[in-house]
């Protein structure tokens, strides 16, 4: 993978992580914001609420309008992909990074995590707790969402990433580990001539 970002610079540093749930968006968007001391924005932080409320399906106009004026700053790296806003958000972007990894491993990496959570019992997105009967029993778990929605949800972004309303975004598909962290490494390279 090779950014020529000599000639890049010049443009808005506001990246998009998106994936299936799961694949490491938000650790990634976290350790680059971090790396390049600007804003974080996830998305999910910005939709859940205590007791799981989803201001997404239920304060959509308010969840819509949040997320405007998180993403009216110059620079950010924004982990999430909710599909009616995900081209409000390309529209601002000037980078996506797509961690497109396979099935088994974002399955593994997601069931790793909601066991830890349902483990350790440490309040997540807002003080809401992840139960091990969600992991049955709600459609939208990511356990769900990656043992029957992955193909879905893998079309829809390749779909959108192929619009023409996204034909502005400097775009990197990651398809592996490695492919990640050099995705990483690259964005992370020559801080100082883009922030």
């Amino acid at each position: 993978m090779k950014i020529d970002f000599a000639k890049e610079h010049s443009i808005p540093f506001r990246v998009v992580v998106v994936g299936c749930s799961g694949s490491g968006k938000t650790t990634f968007a976290t350790r680059l914001a971090s790396a390049l001391d600007i804003s974080h924005i996830e998305l999910d932080l910005l939709n859940w609420r205590p007791g799981w409320h989803d201001r997404y399906v239920h304060e959509f106009d308010a969840f819509q309008s949040d997320l405007a004026q998180e993403i009216s700053h110059e620079n950010w790296v924004l982990a999430g992909g909710y599909t009616r806003v995900r081209s409000m958000i390309f529209a601002r972007a000037s980078i996506v990074v797509w961690l497109d990894l396979p099935k088994h491993l974002v399955l593994r990496q997601v069931v790793c995590r909601s066991l830890m959570r349902v483990i350790d019992r440490q309040p997540i997105l807002n003080g809401n707790r992840e139960r091990f009967w969600q992991w049955f029993t709600n459609k939208g778990h990511p356990i769900q969402i990656v043992l029957f929605q992955f193909a879905r949800k893998r079309a829809k972004i390749e779909a959108q990433l192929s619009d023409e309303s996204a034909a502005h975004l400097m775009k990197i598909r990651c398809r592996s580990r490695q492919e990640v962290a050099d995705a990483f490494a690259t964005l992370t390279s020559n801080k100082k001539a883009r922030v």
